[in-house]
């Protein structure tokens, strides 16, 4: 499911859902009870946007026209009944206050947050609409006015709170929530632009993390939006964002943190001169990547006939005939993830290794005559292998 969307008085919430397959707008009381299904468009592009006066559910879609890329916006009755077509052209965005109507124009093709600083031809545009006698689609509401025309970045996510238009843009560099005036009585109309956010500013405080504000939402007063895989609230636009705390109920699994795949997400590697590590970017992030590190160079230190003369130590080289196998590695890895949960961590450190390589590996090495001779034991040789590796091994790990 996605863009949960409360009505304005409560009572009810729609949202958009992948349970039969396609996304669909789906309808339920907030009390609880079955949701019910309003659109059977199969469209991959169907996202619920909000609520109209009229108790109707707003939402975007490309169904029914030439191109996926050309969103409209609908009025969804929660009777059941078809949806209107509302005539504003191709739009990513849209809220209804009693002020106005405001959209955003242009259809990206993803988020700002996965496109971030585009500054192209699709990029969002706000446009505002006075309101005059009632209605989210009536003519004699006025014309659209375009808002902040000079404003160099990507606009989503239009709200209308009272006497101004919040919305989100990463025009200074970084996707934070925004507003400007529309108060046509005063005259006031897209003026006085304010920041309300302080994600990935100079002199934001340490407790805001640098990353875009995302999926902002409101029922006329109050923005809830998600930052960092965490959900944060602006009570109003004259106090500072907090964070939320959520506690979930449910099942420990259910509830444990969703770790991505690196090699499906990887943008850039790029190896260093000593080709022992590379950086690499990973959905914005950068790490330091060590080439075989952990148990892999532990493993390769137990080999005499090794690739390069130095990734054995000297005594591996003169009494061991054969090293550990690959099972080797594989036990010393597994036993050494097992230690690492045994004490509340998630990742494999150090001393995992440290103290399980010579448990995982004294029985696979086979010494040559040299070391039965010289009564040297395999316990001293694999911790003799792990010494060498992690002086070998640059940065953290030694």
């Amino acid at each position: 499911m996605a863009s949960p969307r409360l009505h304005p008085r409560g009572g009810r919430v729609a949202w958009t859902s992948w349970r039969d397959g396609a996304p669909e707008v789906l309808v339920s009381d907030i009390e609880g009870g079955l949701a019910t299904r309003l659109t059977y468009w199969g469209d991959r592009k169907t996202l619920t946007l909000g609520w109209t006066e009229l108790d109707e559910v707003l939402v975007c879609t490309a169904a029914g026209q030439p191109s996926g890329r050309r969103t409209w916006a609908h009025a969804v009755p929660t009777d059941g009944g078809p949806s209107r077509l509302l005539p504003y052209g191709p739009v990513s965005g849209l809220a209804d206050g009693e002020l106005g109507t405001v959209l955003v124009s242009a259809v990206m093709s993803r988020e700002p947050a996965w496109w971030k600083r585009y500054r192209g031809g699709t990029a969002g545009k706000l446009w505002w609409r006075p309101r005059g006698s009632a209605g989210v689609d009536r003519a004699e509401d006025g014309d659209f006015v375009r808002l902040l025309p000079d404003l160099d970045g990507n606009i989503e996510a239009p709200m209308v709170i009272g006497s101004r238009v919040a919305f989100l843009s990463d025009h200074e560099g970084w996707g934070n929530i925004y507003s400007v005036a529309v108060d046509s009585a005063n005259g006031a109309i897209g003026t006085d632009l304010r920041r309300h956010t302080e994600h990935g500013s100079a002199d934001s405080p340490d407790n805001v993390p640098a990353f875009y504000a995302r999926h902002a939402t409101t029922e006329g007063g109050r923005i809830v939006y998600e930052c960092a895989g965490e959900l944060w609230l602006l009570e109003s636009l004259d106090e500072p964002a907090r964070r939320l705390d959520i506690r979930l109920g449910g099942p420990r699994t259910a509830r444990a943190r969703h770790h991505i795949s690196p090699e499906r997400h990887l943008s850039s590697a790029v190896p260093d001169r000593t080709g022992r590590l590379s950086v690499v970017g990973v959905r914005g992030t950068v790490h330091r990547l060590v080439h075989r590190d952990g148990p892999a160079r532990t493993l390769l230190a137990t080999h005499p006939n090794a690739q390069a003369p130095d990734d054995a130590p000297e005594e591996v080289r003169r009494c061991v005939r054969h090293g550990a196998s690959p099972r080797g590695g594989q036990a010393l890895l597994w036993a050494a993830k097992a230690r690492a949960l045994t004490r509340g961590r998630l990742h494999v450190a150090l001393e995992d290794i440290e103290s399980l390589c010579v448990s995982a590996l004294r029985h696979r090495l086979i010494l040559g005559y040299e070391g039965e001779a010289s009564g040297i034991g395999t316990d001293a040789l694999v911790r003799a292998a792990f010494t060498h590796a992690r002086e070998r091994t640059p940065g953290p790990w030694k």
